[in-house]
């Protein structure tokens, strides 16, 4: 299992569940709202970048694995400086683990040998350290990740000293009220919760709370106002509130473990022979064998993965490709194409009436919606939410995020009949399953629906 980094979204999450807690809520309460941070679309998320399948990068995992530290240092130098403006730091540090921990039993092994993940965390700092001078922005930024490596790995106290140092770094790249310190601040009061500082957390959370107030972020203030009540009450003051943090604490790790696990699936599939096959006749045009390479791929990730998570996957290996591959797919029609033809190529792999399919209708279609293609992406949700039916009622629950999507965008094309029916179904559903963050979400829709009509009103009678 690959390490994790705590995203923005994830704290977030984790700042929800702490403050309904601390509020006397229960915990189910609030999975919904964790679910859609932690297990919404990841199509930004890569695995592999540009600069990762560089030659840079490629020697410095052989020295590395090899004990080659000086050339590793050069290597992972150059390397950053192939990838400078491409990405944030901590995406390289995530890669380089990532080659490691999920590339070859061998390369795995020696890595092991040279003391594992939290050795590799170590030389990647220093040579970061190396590479980029200590008082630059880019450091910090290895030092929160390598802090939330440490987090991961059951030492709560060393990862709040990254974050700590990760903080004095950036005021003195930024001064002290600089709006960019926010998701350092808030990071940090979050560590030094977990690792029961509750003194310094309640001190930072405050200092959050200030900034967020002075330039006007209301998502931040409302999260330094969650930790400052956490913080506040001392497990020593109160040993009930002190194991129910412990019981919140136990859930976070449950749902990130498990949201990694569930990111880590499809890798067995998409690093296989068959899924590199699919690849070549796609770009060849070979749709016979293109066809019968995607379906083999789909065995080879087998029943517990997702089948929209190979799609994902495939697009990001073709948007992450060479050149030559990422030229090739654009005179195929680009993403668009490539997602329309993997819609059919599973469609006769698992057949129209596999459940499995309904999450592709709904990958796609989101695909479909991002790009405008309204008309296409409802086709597509219709298609999932009849095979929802067909497959689990006309009550489940599991259709939640795709009537959503249909009512939103029925809302945007002013549809309003239709976004109302929808939104209505939706929120009867997430009632009858208890999943208030979908009533919410159904009554924001019929609220928005209501003041569209309200003017739409106003202004027939203006023109009469």
């Amino acid at each position: 299992m690959g390490p994790f980094r705590f995203s923005r979204a994830q704290l977030c999450a984790i700042a929800a569940l702490l403050a309904c807690a601390s509020a006397g809520f229960a915990r189910d309460d609030v999975y919904d709202d964790i679910e859609v941070m932690l297990g919404s679309r990841q199509k930004t998320h890569r695995l592999t970048e540009r600069a990762v399948s560089s030659p840079h990068f490629g020697k410095w995992k052989g020295a590395y694995i090899n004990g080659d530290d000086a050339t590793a240092a050069k290597e992972w130098k150059l390397a950053l400086h192939e990838a400078s403006g491409e990405q944030s730091i901590w995406r390289i540090l995530d890669s380089g683990i990532k080659h490691l921990v999920m590339g070859s039993d061998e390369d795995y092994d020696k890595m092991m040998k040279r003391g594992g993940v939290l050795a590799l965390c170590k030389h990647m700092l220093a040579s970061t350290e190396k590479a980029l001078g200590k008082n630059n922005p880019q450091y910090a930024n290895a030092l929160e990740y390598v802090g939330d490596q440490y987090m991961h790995l059951g030492q709560p106290v060393e990862s709040v000293n990254h974050w700590r140092e990760a903080l004095s770094i950036l005021e003195r790249c930024w001064g002290k009220n600089d709006a960019r310190l926010i998701h350092c601040i808030d990071g940090l009061a979050n560590k030094e919760l977990k690792a029961k500082q509750y003194a310094a957390a309640k001190a930072h959370a405050e200092r959050l709370a200030r900034l967020a107030r002075h330039h006007g972020n209301r998502p931040a203030l409302q999260k330094a106002d969650a930790l400052i009540k956490l913080a506040a009450a001392d497990t020593t003051a109160s040993p009930a509130l002190g194991n129910a943090k412990d019981d919140v604490y136990g859930d976070i790790d449950q749902i990130l473990l498990q949201h990694q696990r569930d990111e880590t699936l499809p890798d067995k599939a998409l690093n296989s022979a068959h899924f590199r096959n699919w690849m070549k006749a796609y770009l060849a045009g070979d749709c016979a064998t293109a066809d019968r390479e995607w379906k083999l791929t789909i065995k080879e990730a087998g029943p517990d993965v997702p089948v929209w998570k190979l799609l994902n996957g495939a697009a990001e290996r073709m948007m992450v490709a060479s050149d030559a591959d990422y030229e090739k797919m654009g005179r195929r029609g680009g993403l668009p194409t490539l997602h329309t033809t993997l819609l059919a190529s599973t469609e006769k792999a698992l057949g129209p009436h596999d459940p499995r399919m309904a999450s592709v209708f709904n990958y796609v279609g989101e695909h479909y919606r991002d790009l405008k293609r309204y008309e296409d992406a409802l086709r597509l949700f219709q298609r999932g939410i009849t095979l929802y039916e067909r497959s689990y009622g006309k009550d489940t629950p599991q259709m939640l995020r795709t009537l959503d999507q249909m009512a939103r965008i029925e809302l945007k094309t002013k549809q309003h009949a239709q976004a109302k029916a929808h939104a209505q179904r939706m929120g009867s559903i997430a009632r009858k399953a208890n999943r208030r963050f979908y009533v919410r979400r159904a009554d924001a829709i019929l609220q928005e629906v209501r003041g569209a009509q309200r003017t739409y009103h106003k202004s027939a009678r203006h023109f009469l």
